[in-house]
């Protein structure tokens, strides 16, 4: 055994499933851990070299990953997989088309990450408006005590604005009730479809692309990267926000136009940015942006909004019940290609998956995993 394999499961058993070798790609945490149990799985650390963790999918039946993309060599090489499950959205991690092509299913575990997300960019939207971080810095620096009181941070508010989605999917969603919850008067969106529930339950108004950013004092990003998404925002689209507007990225930094936020920080002084994704990452010395990360208009942070305790395991834990369905039902809740069967039930509410984490049980998950 290697360094970077941590341990196999269900060694020396010969039921059916602990014939099925499944790879986890970092470990599961505890609680995924426990529901896949009887199957035979390998858990290997995110560092393992790629030609080490090719010979350990060569007879993979499944692979659960995270932050690691799956080459289109060992989806044709591993002659035994059939399924492939992303503890994330895994739009960029998995090649779905080719996978597909093999009669490989692909599936991902976005439910909990979308929570996570949502929460992040509504706590930037709050803080850029209100000064937050500049007010703490202006403490920690020791500049109210030298400077006095700072009237120059006085802040605005989140009630009576209108919101602009650019993508409107869980994330969107998610993000739009709970503005709503917050004041915000109107929400627009832009999305590859019409969304209805969206129209019915928030009075959501569909705009074409252009006007998102001509209407919305507050944008919201929360595209993934495709062919047609790469780029899609440029600095004209920006340019055209109203004054005193919020453009907030939590999708892919790559769907705007390289330089196009650094113009716009430059040629108006009344913006604000909230991005949690960037064109590089990590963003490299020199990078236009960080000469703005003092700027109380600007919160820079490094692609963490969907990385909290509750999304880590709860994704894992989503993403272990549809291996389990999977090889039990021949099943997934959430297919990312027709080689999958879409099961015939829904996953488990998000607010029962993240009592279970925070209890450390899968009690409350018992339903989904007796049947």
């Amino acid at each position: 055994m290697t360094p970077y394999v941590l341990n196999t499961l269900a060694e020396g058993s010969t039921t059916a499933v602990s014939m099925v070798k499944v790879v986890a790609v970092p470990p599961l945490p505890s609680l995924a851990r426990r529901i896949l149990a009887p199957f035979n799985v390998v858990e290997v650390e995110h560092g393992v070299p790629g030609d080490e963790l090719a010979r350990l999918n060569l007879d993979a039946d499944a692979l659960v990953l995270v932050g690691r993309r799956v080459s289109g060599s060992t989806l044709s090489k591993a002659l035994r997989l059939r399924l492939v499950v992303s503890r994330s959205s895994g739009a960029e991690e998995i090649d779905h088309v080719l996978a597909e092509g093999r009669g490989i299913c692909t599936a991902n575990s976005p439910e909990v990450i979308a929570e996570a997300v949502a929460e992040h960019a509504i706590a930037g939207i709050l803080a850029v408006l209100r000064n937050v971080i500049a007010g703490h810095l202006y403490v920690l620096e020791g500049r109210w005590w030298s400077e006095g009181w700072p009237y120059h941070l006085r802040g605005e508010l989140v009630v009576g604005r209108s919101l602009g989605l650019v993508g409107a999917g869980r994330i969107g969603w998610s993000i739009a009730v709970k503005l709503r919850a917050l004041g915000v008067k109107r929400v627009y969106y832009w999305a590859r479809s019409r969304k209805p529930y969206l129209e019915v339950s928030l009075g959501a108004i569909y705009l074409p692309f252009e006007e998102i950013f001509e209407l919305s004092d507050i944008v919201v990003v929360s595209l993934p990267l495709t062919r047609e998404t790469r780029h899609l925002i440029t600095y004209e689209h920006l340019k055209a926000l109203p004054r005193g507007a919020v453009f907030v990225n939590v999708g892919r930094g790559k769907v705007v136009e390289p330089g196009a936020l650094e113009r716009l920080l430059e040629e108006r002084d009344d913006v604000r940015l909230v991005i949690d994704v960037y064109y590089e990452e990590p963003i490299p010395p020199g990078s236009g942006i960080l000469k703005f990360l003092r700027d109380s208009r600007v919160i820079v942070t490094p692609h963490i909004a969907g990385y909290s305790h509750e999304s880590f395991v709860g994704s894992a834990v989503i993403a272990a019940m549809q291996v389990k369905r999977f090889f039990e039902e021949e099943c997934v809740w959430n297919p990312m290609n027709s080689a999958c069967k879409m099961c015939s039930d829904s996953p488990p509410p998000i607010d029962l998956v993240i009592d279970a984490v925070r209890r450390s049980t899968l009690k409350p998950l018992e339903p989904w995993l007796r049947r």
